[in-house]
């Protein structure tokens, strides 16, 4: 039922409705029922989804530094750690070590530059601050590329939470990998939030011309694999049998068959697929349509299901 379904039930139905309403809002027991229900809710829907999007910040975490979060630290936690580490690292530049150079060069003037001695000396100190400090700087730089890299995924995949695909997990994965790379580069951290930014540098907003979310990125790149309500009163909708839809870019772009159900045997998958693949205009037996047809097969771990 959409949402426009529903406020004309209630406008239709206003009379029965209304002290039904009241009855829950004001009621002991209605309100009970209620706070029963959302409590319900948080602990089937809401609370595995926010235990997903946790684990997926450690693994990105875990991706970026190569180091897994103990199991009895709160991922938060953590971060703030790393984080402290980072600012150490900042801060770390060693301006003692400037001074001491400095008084070693002027200890140089007032022996006139003729000790060799102090020449190598001063000359061999120099160099290793040189190298030293670049090695600070490449670290400190790539530590900041990681903890900025690893804000954008974690702001990416809270954008997750709460869709659901008609597609196989794989394909998910693979369109997920393509779109967060694509923005990866061009985000940007303003004020210490993820604001979206194209190529170009322009940017990223919503239908409304408000910045874009996470939410509103993921349902604009993955509206074609998201599932759809159900109107039909049960099963797949109409006609919605499947798509042969597109992974990565470019030189990297390569087409998927996705089936949506409608088989539990390896003979009735092959008559779903090929039908699918001839509405879809692919010639039997070419190598797109092999192609096309044995990723299908894996996909859907067709390989498991009996031959009849």
């Amino acid at each position: 039922m959409t949402l426009q379904e529903v406020l004309d039930f209630v406008k239709a139905n206003q009379g029965e409705i209304k002290p039904l309403l009241q009855n829950l809002q004001e009621t002991e027991p209605g309100k009970e029922f209620l706070t029963d229900h959302a409590n319900a809710h948080f602990e089937k829907e809401i609370k595995p989804r926010i235990a997903k999007v946790y684990s997926d910040i450690d693994n990105d975490v875990f991706e970026v530094i190569g180091e897994r979060k103990p199991d009895d630290k709160k991922t938060y936690e953590f971060l703030k750690e790393k984080m402290r580490e980072l600012k150490t690292l900042k801060e770390s530049k060693e301006p003692n070590k400037v001074k001491e150079l400095e008084a070693q060069i002027e200890a140089l003037k007032k022996e006139g530059g003729n000790s060799d001695y102090w020449k190598k000396t001063h000359e061999e100190a120099v160099s290793k601050w040189d190298t030293t400090k670049q090695e600070y700087e490449t670290k400190l730089s790539n530590l900041e590329n990681q903890q900025k890299q690893g804000q954008i995924r974690s702001f990416l995949d809270t954008g997750l939470s709460g869709l659901e695909f008609s597609v196989p997990q794989e394909a998910v994965d693979a369109l997920k990998q393509v779109h967060s790379t694509s923005v990866m580069d061009s985000a940007k951290i303003i004020d210490g939030k993820v604001v979206l930014h194209d190529k170009d540098g322009n940017q990223m907003l919503n239908s409304h011309y408000k910045p874009m979310t996470a939410e509103d990125f993921w349902k604009d790149k993955l509206q074609s694999v998201i599932k759809k309500p159900n109107t039909g009163g049960g099963g797949a909708p109409a006609g919605n049998k499947g798509d042969i839809i597109t992974t990565g870019e470019g030189e990297n772009a390569k087409s998927k068959l996705v089936v949506n159900g409608g088989f539990t045997t390896k003979r009735q998958f092959q008559d779903v697929a090929g039908k699918l693949l001839i509405e879809k205009g692919i010639e039997r037996n070419s190598k797109e349509w092999n192609e096309l047809m044995d990723g299908a097969y894996k996909d859907n771990e067709v390989s498991k299901m009996p031959i009849e």
